[in-house]
């Protein structure tokens, strides 16, 4: 999908009139550009699962493995990263989120990282 920037200040808009929002990163520059080029409504795709338990456990929640057991944030459920999948906000991975996403509605990989 295009964007249109007139350079005039104005938000980036694709061709479905979705505004761009960019993201504020440190990964890759491949990252920065999925996350900048991500419409609105597949951000909000990346959010904390609100019934998600790690392992089932009672407490452990995207907000308490996010700020008390980081660790969890890595390990892979099907493949995939939890924090990435079900605790994007919480783990700080939105970005890995939204090129999961993007991989995903491409056809690609499932985790190229």
């Amino acid at each position: 999908v295009a964007t249109e920037d007139s350079g005039d200040g104005k938000e980036a808009v694709d061709s479905n009139g979705l505004v761009k929002k960019p993201i504020d990163t440190e990964d890759s520059d491949d990252v920065k550009k999925v996350a900048m080029e991500a419409p609105e409504e597949e951000i909000n795709l990346c959010k904390d699962d609100p019934l998600f338990l790690y392992k089932e456990k009672p407490g452990y929640n995207c907000e308490y493995i996010g700020k008390n057991k980081r660790d969890k944030c890595l390990k892979l459920h099907n493949g995939l990263k939890v924090g990435a999948t079900s605790c994007p906000k919480s783990c700080n991975m939105v970005d890995e989120c939204l090129k999961l996403k993007l991989s995903q509605k491409l056809g690609g990989n499932k985790d190229e990282s």
